[in-house]
């Protein structure tokens, strides 16, 4: 057997990396993409993350610019895990997701239901799990030389339901129980928004409100991430049961770097002519 062979079916055997980390009992760390940037998104790949969320719903990111960053993100070669949030439940976008792009682990939007979860599974699983189309010559499948692609995705694959409203926070555990699914994410900006809650984790009333949704999920065993952006907010939701988190983006580290700096600057130089006045 000639030696890339072996190579091939130890690749072949491996469960989703994202979906063993969620196993293990270590807080996961990572950030949100959205400058659509593969430069970006493979400098943010050294930095020390466990993954990074390539956004598809609110930047603009077609496909095979998501493509590049999900390779940049993989060849930084840190372990860094690449995710990709999907604008849409379409079937037909997210077969090209799956085998276009080649992401393993995928992040669904407001997702409001177990049946809606059922339906994301059944696009995005080989028959008899699910119901979509095969094609070998895929990405994913490195173009027809992983063996036994067809059944070794099954275990290769990671699904994340986004749960952003109250509906959806009452159906929670059915939708984070669904076969096929690994993973409940908080959208809790919309949730906030959606519940006439402006400072989100700041109102008591609201926080209580996740915390027992996180009790929930923690008695059924699900896994739970969500977005944050300041520190004692993420604390304290891994405090009460989150698993990961996704911390702050490339364009806010951008914004608040270039702004904090150029205040700085202004600052300095306004201090140096002061004292020259009063000379």
């Amino acid at each position: 057997m000639h030696p890339m062979d072996f190579y091939l079916m130890g690749i072949a055997s491996m469960d989703n990396a994202f979906c063993n980390k969620l196993k293990s009992r270590d807080p996961m760390w990572g950030s949100l993409l959205f400058s659509g940037s593969d430069v970006v998104a493979e400098m943010m790949a050294h930095m020390g993350y466990d993954f990074l969320v390539i956004d598809g719903e609110h930047a603009l990111n077609p496909l095979p610019n998501m493509r590049s960053m999900v390779r940049a993100v993989q060849a930084a070669g840190t372990g860094c895990i690449p995710l990709v949030r999907v604008p849409t439940h379409n079937p037909d976008y997210l077969k090209q997701i799956l085998d276009g792009v080649g992401v393993e682990t995928l992040m669904f939007p407001f997702v409001e239901s177990c049946e809606e979860a059922r339906e994301l599974v059944n696009a995005c699983y080989y028959p008899p799990h699910g119901k979509r189309g095969f094609a070998a010559t895929v990405r994913p499948g490195w173009y027809g030389l992983f063996p036994d692609y067809q059944h070794a995705v099954t275990e290769r694959l990671c699904l994340i339901a986004q749960i952003e409203s109250e509906q959806a926070m009452k159906d929670i555990v059915r939708i984070g129980t669904t076969p096929g699914i690994h993973s409940v994410f908080l959208g809790l900006g919309d949730l906030a928004v959606a519940m006439g809650v402006g400072e989100g984790l700041k109102n008591a009333d609201f926080r209580s409100y996740i915390g027992d949704a996180l009790a929930r999920c923690a008695a059924a065993g699900i896994y739970v991430g969500s977005f944050q952006f300041f520190p004692d907010q993420a604390a304290w939701f891994l405090e009460k049961g989150g698993r990961y988190v996704s911390f702050c983006s490339d364009m806010c580290y951008i914004s608040k770097a270039g702004r904090h700096d150029l205040h700085t600057l202004r600052q300095a130089n306004q201090n140096s002519f002061n004292a020259k006045e009063s000379l």
